[in-house]
């Protein structure tokens, strides 16, 4: 059985990853060195006074399909400041609505959000989502 470590990335890394929330694996039998882990899973909170932005929800080709996304999801959304905004592909519109995010329209967000979200230099075909002041749907991560 394969133990899951919840890391908070030291603030002694570079500025940016100082944000990001990660799941790593020490206990895997994969060969590496003494005191490595594999990093499993990440994502990215940036959070403001009024509002929190993720970003780069990423989990490993061999670790998909087991939650993992949709927990660190619901772990960042509850201590984001809500509501919490993100842009993504289309390809994953399914899962965030799936996790209660709703869509909302670019025009409809600041101009610091857009810039923020890259929504000025990408397109995506739904625009961003947001969580507003509730919580993420609980039944979709337990899973």
């Amino acid at each position: 059985m394969t133990a899951f470590l919840w890391l908070r990335l030291s603030p002694l890394l570079s500025d940016d990853w100082k944000y990001y929330w990660v799941i790593v694996d020490c206990f895997s039998a994969a060969p590496r060195r003494k005191g490595q882990t594999q990093l499993i899973a990440c994502a990215k909170l940036c959070r403001y006074r009024h509002y929190s932005l993720l970003f780069n929800l990423l989990v490993a080709p061999a670790y998909r399909q087991q939650g993992l996304g949709s927990m660190l999801v619901k772990s960042i959304g509850e201590k984001a400041v809500k509501p919490l905004y993100l842009a993504c592909s289309t390809d994953r519109v399914s899962f965030y609505t799936r996790l209660g995010f709703e869509p909302v329209a670019a025009k409809e967000l600041t101009a610091i959000v857009r810039n923020e979200l890259g929504l000025w230099r990408r397109s995506y075909g739904n625009g961003a989502f947001r969580i507003r002041r509730g919580s993420l749907k609980r039944e979709s991560w337990q899973q």
